[in-house]
């Protein structure tokens, strides 16, 4: 991807979760542009597909098909979490973890829960402060799966082992609160802190840009790409960057990072080129 070529059109729509069918596997699966922007969401799709295929019983046993379905992924797609991958951003992008059947824990989950719902299983999203897992059924009557560990079924006290909840009341605020948008901005979280432990500049500046969609408000987003941007050389942006976090309120550490910016383009523009 050259440097000045992001094209966020696909995103603005496919983010945008309340827009009549918003698709989020279709959305998590555009996260692959910030590295190709060529990247096949149809393809990943139509993998789906055939999966649920595999998985939907005849017989319409919900109870069947989730043994089918944790089978199917998990023992005949080996789908599995690597912890080796952790700075490695092609295990969150969907298209290259069903390549590799080997990716993180949103992805996975991602994923598995694509396959359930393509199968006509009730599943939903379970986002933990510390982990990512599935909960297939419906929010009153559940079995948690964990697809990072090859699709394991947990009990209650396994979640609070590798979650960062400690009660049944934390258990169902993330579940309440793991929403489409704050699904896919965690999967961006996720991308960006990959991304900044690698120093990988050009792709964090695209993973900010994405994040932005989603919270537009938020003046440290804004910040943080001026001074990659400033970085890169890409003094126009940088501008408009600082330019937009100013009309935001500021105060304290980012109201002195948006002077610093401010500042050091000045000084920038009066040095002869």
């Amino acid at each position: 991807m050259e440097p000045g070529s992001d094209d966020l059109a696909l995103e603005r729509v496919a983010f945008d979760v309340k827009r009549e069918g918003f698709d989020l596997f279709r959305a998590a699966c555009l996260v692959s542009r910030v590295a190709d922007q060529t990247a096949d969401v149809q393809s990943s799709v139509e993998v789906i597909e055939r999966w649920a295929d595999l998985v939907r019983p005849a017989s319409g046993n919900v109870s069947d098909a989730r043994v089918r379905l944790v089978h199917h992924l998990f023992i005949d797609q080996r789908l599995r979490g690597d912890v080796t991958l952790q700075d490695e951003p092609t295990a969150l992008f969907i298209d290259r973890v069903l390549e590799s059947r080997r990716g993180l824990p949103i992805a996975l989950s991602l994923i598995t829960l694509a396959v359930a719902e393509a199968a006509g299983l009730p599943a939903f999203p379970v986002a933990l402060p510390q982990h990512f897992l599935i909960g297939l059924g419906r929010h009153e009557s559940f079995v948690l799966v964990d697809p990072f560990a090859g699709g394991r079924l947990l009990k209650l006290e396994d979640v609070f082992a590798i979650s960062g909840v400690s009660t049944v009341e934390g258990l169902a605020e993330a579940i309440g609160a793991s929403t489409p948008d704050r699904v896919l901005m965690r999967l961006l979280a996720n991308l960006h802190a990959c991304y900044l432990r690698r120093g990988d500049r050009g792709p964090l500046v695209r993973v900010l840009s994405r994040m932005l969609i989603f919270d537009a408000r938020n003046a440290g987003l804004w910040l943080q790409r001026a001074q990659l941007r400033m970085e890169d050389a890409d003094f126009t942006g940088a501008a408009d960057d600082v330019q937009q976090a100013r009309q935001l309120p500021l105060e304290g550490d980012w109201l002195r990072v948006a002077d610093d910016v401010a500042r050091r383009l000045d000084a920038l523009a009066k040095t002869p080129q």
